[in-house]
């Protein structure tokens, strides 16, 4: 009986470490919100580490050339980072966009003005027989 539970939690410990390796499927939003929390987590770090690197240089610990050289590499990182939300933030956008626009329109709802697509029967904003 004892080896029989050993065996189940075993095989159950193993399936649960190796799942995420066959079972990859994530939705776009997931992954782009998870890239956007990523990004701003390291910003965030980044930020905090730049406001050290100030306290370290007021207090006397660095000297002129290296506080200006890891206020340079640090801002620039922080940019990057920026630069690539927005990427980011704009790739999801226009993939949005796109499946939107690529959906047969019936054209605007007579009552609201929202683009319907040719399956609807009601307005999907106001629900208004189409």
């Amino acid at each position: 009986m004892v080896e029989i539970i050993i065996v189940f939690v075993t095989v159950t410990v193993i399936l649960y470490i190796l799942f995420p390796l066959f079972f990859k499927k994530r939705l776009k939003t997931t992954e782009v919100s998870s890239d956007i929390s990523e990004l701003s987590e390291k910003k965030e770090i980044l930020k905090k580490n730049l406001s050290d690197l100030s306290f370290d240089y007021q207090m006397g610990k660095l000297d002129d050339d290296d506080y200006n050289s890891m206020q340079s590499d640090y801002t620039n990182e922080i940019n990057k980072i920026i630069h690539e939300i927005k990427n980011v933030e704009q790739t999801a956008h226009s993939f949005r966009k796109t499946k939107m626009t690529n959906k047969d329109v019936i054209g605007e709802c007579p009552k609201c003005g929202w683009k319907n697509s040719a399956e609807n029967k009601y307005c999907a904003n106001c629900g208004v027989k189409l």
